[in-house]
Protein backbone atom coordinates (compact mmCIF):
# COMPACT_ATOMS: atom_id res chain seq x y z
CA UNK A 1 0.00 0.00 0.00
CA UNK A 2 1.21 3.37 -0.50
CA UNK A 3 1.60 6.45 1.80
CA UNK A 4 2.57 9.82 1.65
CA UNK A 5 5.65 9.60 4.55
CA UNK A 6 8.23 9.50 1.74
CA UNK A 7 8.60 6.56 1.99
CA UNK A 8 8.24 4.21 -0.96
CA UNK A 9 6.49 0.85 -0.78
CA UNK A 10 6.60 -2.39 -2.62
CA UNK A 11 3.60 -2.23 -5.22
CA UNK A 12 2.38 -4.05 -8.15
CA UNK A 13 2.95 -2.13 -11.37
CA UNK A 14 1.32 0.10 -12.83
CA UNK A 15 -1.19 1.09 -10.25
CA UNK A 16 -4.06 3.33 -11.07
CA UNK A 17 -4.80 6.07 -8.36
CA UNK A 18 -8.67 6.41 -8.61
CA UNK A 19 -10.69 9.39 -6.93
CA UNK A 20 -14.19 9.14 -6.64
CA UNK A 21 -17.01 11.04 -5.00
CA UNK A 22 -17.81 10.56 -1.33
CA UNK A 23 -21.32 9.33 -2.04
CA UNK A 24 -20.69 6.66 -4.49
CA UNK A 25 -19.79 3.22 -3.84
CA UNK A 26 -15.81 2.57 -2.95
CA UNK A 27 -15.88 -0.10 -5.50
CA UNK A 28 -17.85 -0.93 -8.56
CA UNK A 29 -19.06 -4.66 -8.83
CA UNK A 30 -16.19 -5.67 -11.47
CA UNK A 31 -13.62 -4.74 -8.97
CA UNK A 32 -12.57 -7.43 -6.27
CA UNK A 33 -11.25 -6.31 -2.86
CA UNK A 34 -7.62 -6.63 -2.00
CA UNK A 35 -5.73 -5.31 0.60
CA UNK A 36 -4.81 -1.12 0.15
CA UNK A 37 -7.03 -1.12 -3.18
CA UNK A 38 -9.02 -3.30 -5.87
CA UNK A 39 -7.84 -5.54 -8.65
CA UNK A 40 -9.38 -5.55 -11.70
CA UNK A 41 -9.26 -9.39 -13.34
CA UNK A 42 -9.75 -8.17 -16.67
CA UNK A 43 -7.25 -5.55 -16.98
CA UNK A 44 -4.77 -6.89 -14.43
CA UNK A 45 -4.09 -3.87 -13.02
CA UNK A 46 -4.21 -3.28 -9.14
CA UNK A 47 -6.08 -0.07 -7.85
CA UNK A 48 -5.60 2.41 -4.94
CA UNK A 49 -8.66 4.31 -4.03
CA UNK A 50 -9.23 7.45 -2.24
CA UNK A 51 -12.32 7.95 -1.46
CA UNK A 52 -12.44 11.52 0.57
CA UNK A 53 -12.22 14.43 -1.42
CA UNK A 54 -11.23 17.16 -1.44
CA UNK A 55 -7.93 16.61 -3.10
CA UNK A 56 -5.29 19.29 -2.87
CA UNK A 57 -2.40 20.28 -4.91
CA UNK A 58 -0.27 18.77 -2.71
CA UNK A 59 -1.57 15.36 -2.56
CA UNK A 60 -1.68 15.30 -6.70
CA UNK A 61 2.00 16.05 -6.70
CA UNK A 62 2.66 12.96 -3.88
CA UNK A 63 1.19 11.13 -6.44
CA UNK A 64 3.08 11.98 -9.62
CA UNK A 65 5.87 11.74 -7.74
CA UNK A 66 5.72 7.64 -7.84
CA UNK A 67 6.91 6.10 -11.28
CA UNK A 68 5.18 3.23 -10.02
CA UNK A 69 2.01 5.05 -10.31
CA UNK A 70 0.55 5.27 -14.51
CA UNK A 71 -3.00 5.79 -13.65
CA UNK A 72 -4.79 8.51 -12.21
CA UNK A 73 -8.47 8.76 -12.48
CA UNK A 74 -10.86 11.47 -11.17
CA UNK A 75 -14.58 10.29 -11.22
CA UNK A 76 -16.79 12.88 -10.85
CA UNK A 77 -14.28 15.47 -8.95
CA UNK A 78 -13.65 18.98 -10.63
CA UNK A 79 -9.43 19.82 -11.07
CA UNK A 80 -8.33 23.35 -10.84
CA UNK A 81 -5.52 24.75 -12.68
CA UNK A 82 -3.47 24.62 -9.89
CA UNK A 83 -3.89 20.81 -9.47
CA UNK A 84 -3.55 20.78 -13.74
CA UNK A 85 -0.27 22.63 -13.72
CA UNK A 86 0.85 20.29 -11.27
CA UNK A 87 -0.06 17.16 -12.99
CA UNK A 88 1.57 18.82 -16.02
CA UNK A 89 4.82 18.24 -13.95
CA UNK A 90 4.44 14.25 -14.00
CA UNK A 91 7.27 12.24 -16.27
CA UNK A 92 5.44 8.64 -15.25
CA UNK A 93 1.73 8.84 -16.27
CA UNK A 94 0.38 6.95 -18.46
CA UNK A 95 -3.37 7.40 -18.88
CA UNK A 96 -5.23 10.18 -17.08
CA UNK A 97 -9.15 10.11 -16.51
CA UNK A 98 -11.14 13.29 -15.77
CA UNK A 99 -14.80 12.22 -16.05
CA UNK A 100 -18.56 12.71 -15.37
CA UNK A 101 -17.45 16.38 -14.69
CA UNK A 102 -16.63 19.38 -17.16
CA UNK A 103 -12.29 20.50 -16.75
CA UNK A 104 -13.30 23.82 -17.84
CA UNK A 105 -11.51 26.09 -20.90
CA UNK A 106 -9.05 25.34 -22.68
CA UNK A 107 -6.23 26.62 -19.70
CA UNK A 108 -6.47 23.13 -18.37
CA UNK A 109 -6.28 21.32 -21.23
CA UNK A 110 -2.77 23.18 -21.96
CA UNK A 111 -1.63 21.69 -18.87
CA UNK A 112 -2.33 18.20 -19.60
CA UNK A 113 -0.66 18.39 -23.23
CA UNK A 114 2.89 18.56 -21.00
CA UNK A 115 2.23 14.98 -19.52
CA UNK A 116 4.44 13.39 -23.17
CA UNK A 117 4.28 10.03 -21.40
CA UNK A 118 0.49 9.97 -21.60
CA UNK A 119 -1.08 7.32 -23.96
CA UNK A 120 -4.72 7.79 -22.70
CA UNK A 121 -6.75 10.85 -21.85
CA UNK A 122 -10.26 11.15 -21.55
CA UNK A 123 -11.47 14.47 -20.46
CA UNK A 124 -15.03 16.33 -20.90
CA UNK A 125 -15.59 20.34 -21.68
CA UNK A 126 -18.49 22.27 -22.99
CA UNK A 127 -16.42 24.83 -23.38
CA UNK A 128 -13.48 23.88 -26.10
CA UNK A 129 -13.89 22.54 -29.89
CA UNK A 130 -11.44 22.77 -32.25
CA UNK A 131 -8.94 24.55 -30.51
CA UNK A 132 -8.83 22.00 -27.22
CA UNK A 133 -9.00 19.08 -29.53
CA UNK A 134 -4.91 20.76 -31.37
CA UNK A 135 -3.87 21.27 -28.01
CA UNK A 136 -4.15 17.43 -27.02
CA UNK A 137 -2.89 16.64 -30.58
CA UNK A 138 0.49 17.88 -29.05
CA UNK A 139 0.64 14.60 -27.24
CA UNK A 140 2.90 12.38 -29.23
CA UNK A 141 2.23 8.63 -27.68
CA UNK A 142 -1.03 8.95 -27.55
CA UNK A 143 -3.17 5.72 -29.02
CA UNK A 144 -6.75 6.68 -26.99
CA UNK A 145 -7.98 9.83 -26.88
CA UNK A 146 -11.60 10.69 -25.22
CA UNK A 147 -13.33 13.69 -24.98
CA UNK A 148 -16.62 14.00 -23.78
CA UNK A 149 -19.67 16.80 -23.88
CA UNK A 150 -17.53 18.57 -26.74
CA UNK A 151 -18.68 20.94 -29.43
CA UNK A 152 -21.68 22.13 -27.87
CA UNK A 153 -21.01 25.46 -28.33
CA UNK A 154 -22.43 26.63 -31.18
CA UNK A 155 -19.43 29.18 -31.24
CA UNK A 156 -16.64 26.51 -30.39
CA UNK A 157 -17.48 23.35 -32.62
CA UNK A 158 -15.26 20.40 -33.41
CA UNK A 159 -15.17 20.96 -37.34
CA UNK A 160 -13.21 19.03 -40.04
CA UNK A 161 -9.98 21.55 -39.22
CA UNK A 162 -9.63 19.77 -35.65
CA UNK A 163 -9.83 16.54 -37.14
CA UNK A 164 -7.53 17.55 -39.43
CA UNK A 165 -5.28 18.09 -36.68
CA UNK A 166 -5.75 15.22 -34.96
CA UNK A 167 -4.72 13.20 -38.35
CA UNK A 168 -1.71 14.95 -38.81
CA UNK A 169 -0.30 14.74 -35.17
CA UNK A 170 -1.96 11.25 -34.37
CA UNK A 171 -1.43 9.08 -36.96
CA UNK A 172 -1.28 5.86 -34.78
CA UNK A 173 -4.60 6.76 -32.59
CA UNK A 174 -6.65 3.14 -32.16
CA UNK A 175 -9.29 4.18 -29.81
CA UNK A 176 -11.02 7.58 -30.33
CA UNK A 177 -14.34 8.66 -28.42
CA UNK A 178 -15.88 12.21 -29.06
CA UNK A 179 -19.31 13.00 -27.63
CA UNK A 180 -20.63 15.51 -30.04
CA UNK A 181 -23.74 17.27 -30.59
CA UNK A 182 -23.30 17.65 -34.80
CA UNK A 183 -20.83 16.70 -36.85
CA UNK A 184 -20.92 17.28 -40.50
CA UNK A 185 -19.81 15.51 -44.05
CA UNK A 186 -17.06 17.13 -44.44
CA UNK A 187 -15.35 15.28 -41.06
CA UNK A 188 -15.34 12.20 -42.82
CA UNK A 189 -12.12 12.91 -44.88
CA UNK A 190 -10.18 13.55 -42.31
CA UNK A 191 -11.52 10.76 -40.15
CA UNK A 192 -10.72 8.15 -42.99
CA UNK A 193 -6.86 9.30 -42.97
CA UNK A 194 -6.73 7.79 -38.92
CA UNK A 195 -6.26 3.94 -40.54
CA UNK A 196 -4.86 2.61 -37.38
CA UNK A 197 -7.83 3.12 -35.59
CA UNK A 198 -9.73 0.06 -34.42
CA UNK A 199 -12.73 1.80 -32.16
CA UNK A 200 -14.29 5.06 -33.29
CA UNK A 201 -17.15 6.08 -31.21
CA UNK A 202 -19.40 9.18 -32.16
CA UNK A 203 -21.77 9.78 -29.64
CA UNK A 204 -25.30 11.46 -31.35
CA UNK A 205 -24.69 10.78 -34.80
CA UNK A 206 -27.25 8.48 -36.48
CA UNK A 207 -27.28 5.05 -38.70
CA UNK A 208 -26.61 6.62 -41.97
CA UNK A 209 -24.34 8.70 -40.93
CA UNK A 210 -22.20 6.09 -38.81
CA UNK A 211 -22.62 3.78 -41.92
CA UNK A 212 -20.39 6.74 -44.10
CA UNK A 213 -17.90 6.55 -41.61
CA UNK A 214 -17.43 3.13 -41.46
CA UNK A 215 -17.14 2.93 -45.18
CA UNK A 216 -13.91 4.70 -44.60
CA UNK A 217 -12.48 2.55 -41.57
CA UNK A 218 -13.22 -0.84 -42.51
CA UNK A 219 -10.31 -1.99 -39.54
CA UNK A 220 -12.25 -0.48 -37.04
CA UNK A 221 -15.57 -0.91 -35.14
CA UNK A 222 -17.49 2.34 -35.60
CA UNK A 223 -20.23 2.97 -33.15
CA UNK A 224 -23.18 5.92 -33.30
CA UNK A 225 -25.98 6.72 -31.02
CA UNK A 226 -25.74 5.08 -27.31
CA UNK A 227 -26.57 1.55 -28.17
CA UNK A 228 -25.99 1.74 -32.04
CA UNK A 229 -22.89 -0.33 -32.43
CA UNK A 230 -21.62 -1.82 -36.08
CA UNK A 231 -23.67 -5.43 -37.36
CA UNK A 232 -21.47 -7.93 -36.85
Amino acid sequence: MLTFTGEKVAAPSPISIEFLPVQKPASPAMFARAPGGSWNASTGRFYEQFNAPPISAEHIEALVSFPEIKILHFDGIKIDLEQAKVLGQARHLEELLIVHVDVGDSALLSEFAKIKTLKHIHVGSSNFGDEGLMILTGLPRLTNLALSHVGSDPKNPITAKGLQAVADHLPDLEGFYLDLHRMDADTIPQLARLQKLRSLSIEKIDEAFRQKVQAVLPNAKVFGRRGLGPKE
